[in-house]
């Protein structure tokens, strides 16, 4: 298995169904609440929030929910320091602020995307906009720290990759 995520291709992996799949089911409030990852690119994360009736903030105030907003936020951000790890580490949410600028738009499906901006001395540093149908509603900071433990999560994404990895070399010998 490969321990370096600078020597893997985890951007193409976080494109793909399967780990759509592993990261909707290793958190139950993934699923739970219809979170999507949309795209990665660079040190950067995308994820869609969809509309749902449950989440939102009141039966009279149809808009999301910031609770919802904060953990779709959260998860895009620790994917995001995932993707710029010199080393496997599991990470926890150090400090996390949201600042919502206007409430979101009734009824709306919401994109949140998440930018890594350095790790220094084992500390992530993190952007993030929440965005709506007429645009940016809020914006996040956060820090993570790299425990230095062993990360579960990313063993299994690492696995998942060699074996892809593995196929298409085999599908290209054949």
């Amino acid at each position: 298995m490969n321990n370096s995520p600078g020597e893997a291709n985890l951007a193409a992996l976080l494109k793909s169904p399967e780990f759509q799949t592993m990261f909707t089911e290793r958190a139950s409030a993934h699923g739970d609440i219809g979170i999507e990852l949309v795209d990665s690119a660079d040190q950067q994360i995308s994820m869609r929030l969809p509309f749902s009736d449950a989440l939102t903030r009141s039966k009279t105030n149809p808009s999301l929910h910031p609770g919802a907003v904060m953990t779709v936020i959260d998860s895009a951000m620790g994917l995001a320091v995932m993707m710029n790890l010199s080393e496997l580490s599991s990470l926890a949410t150090l400090e996390l602020r949201y600042d919502e600028l206007r409430e979101p738009q009734p009824h709306s499906d919401l994109m949140i995307t998440a930018q890594c901006e350095s790790i220094d001395d084992r500390i992530a540093y993190l952007t993030a906009s929440a965005v709506d149908g007429e645009g940016e509603f809020a914006r996040a900071v956060g820090r993570f720290i790299l425990t230095g433990a062993a990360s579960g999560f990313l063993e299994q994404a690492y696995a998942m990759l060699a074996e892809r990895q593995l196929q298409a070399g085999i599908a290209d010998d054949v």
